[in-house]
């Protein structure tokens, strides 16, 4: 899964590309982890940029953690 494609030597028609930006999540959301990904379509429109936009979706963590999280948020 690529996220850069250069505009040197044909990388984009060839799928050439490099997996250059990843994402990070902590243990607590991998867990929730519904879905990542990177949105080719962006990419290959005219006048594009060489990234594509990567992202991920998570489920809402139970109304217990997201105390515990809002919590933590105001004791650090």
């Amino acid at each position: 899964m690529y996220t850069y494609w250069s505009y040197l030597r044909n990388r984009w028609p060839r799928d050439g590309g490099l997996r250059i930006d990843h994402l990070l999540v902590s243990k607590e959301a991998a867990k929730r982890l519904l879905a990542a990904g990177v949105d080719r379509a962006v990419r290959g429109k005219e006048d594009a940029s060489d990234h594509a936009r990567s992202g991920s979706s998570c489920a809402t963590p139970p109304a217990r953690s997201r105390k515990l999280l809002r919590a933590r948020g105001r004791n650090q």
